[in-house]
């Protein structure tokens, strides 16, 4: 017994000398600390920080050991998606709160000392619930954990900043834009079954950088309303191939077998006799050509076709341009649904003359009355633009180059467009494989909202001259036309 009595006195005073080191207390009540409002516990009561090189900024000596001071500080900073709270006992004794742009976990919680060399006491991770970026419905769902695989894990919608949510087994919560808070909630582990991927949560993602992202929020969010917000399913077939109706397959069968066999995707094909209608082709269109637009009207009615007219980035005569939707316009045995335009200009200096051709087309008589207007910058432009025309070509490039696009000179562009334009861009990515021509149309349907695609496996130069693989084509008209995760 008097053994027993010493050691409970001698712990009590060690404890007692290593609280007033330096002259100041250690806040030994860090262990009941309170997870702030709208932020999730990353980890707690550990002896390590975040490397602090990684940090936005350090705060001063804070007295108390108070996680919600810190969260403050965080909510008022749209960089800050996390912070780290920790005490220090040697040299000196003292509370302080590291603020990070990134998702912080116990796992990146690697350093026994701070940047300034003081030896770590106790330390607590916290991470900022998320608010989806692009989000139409306030029944949204979005789901996400860190550094663990998906399970049970729902924050809905609100617009601003997003960050991985750091969500635990079964946590789950609500937000609301209306009060700004967020309100528990569930949701079934089913649809999530196919997400699996530790340290990621994004299900068959393509590209690494999609994790982390605001984009990440919006797959989770889409995983689990089953995609349900894509309403636009339209694959764009630039067929500048001529229609050789002659030969045994003709060149232009695989796209009406395709539009037969997908009656749920609608199929905007763009047609070029010759760089534009074609300078004998007024009154009707060529022979060859007649023949082509009636059989693709015969394959089904979710077909609509286009007739290319080269701008040269606004460069090329207004005359020249407006004589090629004239002679477009005139077939009228052969009537089109209205025109795509080829080298749009990207400047805002540009936008009142593609007026006048958005115009132009709207006044003209077409198969329906209501023309189809498509335009291809093939990058980011002004955003008026978004306003002309039913469909702007915002990528044609490589699947290898969609990844350093989206998280590069694409991205703040992005996060500038209004939701409801968001299903306008169209995507053409070439050079795609089987697998990358799914995951692609995945990837931007769930994270952009995206509706209308062209995939190839060809070159961006040889794909409007060359039917697509089989296989590719395939895989990319699945996903067009049912969206899904599975």
């Amino acid at each position: 017994m008097y053994l027993s009595y010493m050691i409970s006195l001698f712990a009590m005073v060690f404890t007692v000398l290593l609280s007033t080191v330096s002259g100041r207390a250690i806040p030994m009540h860090a262990k009941r600390a309170t997870t702030p409002s709208n932020y999730n516990a990353g980890f707690s009561n550990i002896m390590q920080v975040v490397p602090q090189a990684q940090a936005l900024s350090v705060s001063a000596y804070m007295p108390t050991f108070d996680p919600s001071v810190c969260s403050s500080v965080c909510d008022n900073d749209s960089k800050c998606n996390s912070f780290n709270i920790y005490v220090t006992n040697s040299p000196s004794v003292g509370v302080y709160c590291a603020y990070f742009s990134k998702s912080i976990s116990a796992t990146e919680a690697t350093s026994q000392t701070t940047a300034s060399g003081q030896l770590v006491h106790q330390s607590y991770g916290y991470v900022k619930k998320v608010q989806i970026l692009y989000s139409s419905s306030s029944s949204i769902t979005y789901s996400s954990m860190t550094n663990k695989p998906l399970t049970t894990a729902t924050v809905t919608q609100g617009q601003g900043q997003t960050s991985q949510a750091g969500l635990t087994t079964s946590q789950s919560a609500n937000y609301s834009p209306t009060t700004s808070s967020f309100v528990s909630s569930t949701v079934s582990t089913a649809v999530f079954a196919s997400a699996t991927a530790t340290g990621c949560s994004v299900p068959n993602s393509m590209f690494a950088d999609w994790c982390g992202s605001e984009f990440e929020a919006n797959i989770e969010a889409a995983l689990a309303d089953k995609l349900s917000n894509i309403k636009t399913k339209n694959f764009i077939i630039p067929l500048y191939l001529y229609p050789a109706f002659w030969t045994t397959p003709g060149t232009w069968d695989w796209v009406i077998s395709a539009i037969k066999a997908n009656s749920n995707t609608i199929f905007t094909i763009i047609i070029n006799p010759s760089d534009g209608p074609g300078v004998d082709s007024a009154g009707a269109a060529p022979d060859d050509y007649a023949t082509g637009i009636a059989a693709l009207r015969a394959a089904g009615k979710n077909v609509k076709i286009l007739g290319y007219v080269d701008t040269n980035l606004g460069a090329r005569a207004k005359s020249d341009v407006l004589g090629d939707i004239k002679v477009y316009a005139s077939w009228t045995s052969s009537k089109i649904d209205g025109i795509f335009f080829d080298r749009q200009a990207t400047a805002s200096s540009k936008v009142s003359l593609y007026t006048t051709y958005a115009k132009a087309v709207k006044a003209a008589s077409w198969y329906s009355s209501n023309p189809t207007i498509g335009s291809n910058p093939s990058g980011v432009c002004d955003q008026k633009y978004l306003s002309l025309f039913d469909f702007i070509v915002i990528y044609n490039d490589s699947a290898d180059n969609l990844d350093a696009a989206i998280f590069g000179n694409y991205e703040s562009f992005l996060a500038a467009i209004p939701e409801a334009q968001l299903s306008k861009l169209a995507w053409f990515v070439s050079e795609a494989t089987t697998a990358t021509a799914r995951t692609a149309v995945l990837n931007l349907q769930a994270g952009l909202e995206a509706g209308r695609f062209y995939i190839s496996d060809k070159t961006a130069d040889q794909a409007s001259m060359a039917q697509i693989d089989t296989a590719v084509f395939n895989a990319a008209l699945k996903q067009v036309g049912t969206p899904t995760f599975s």
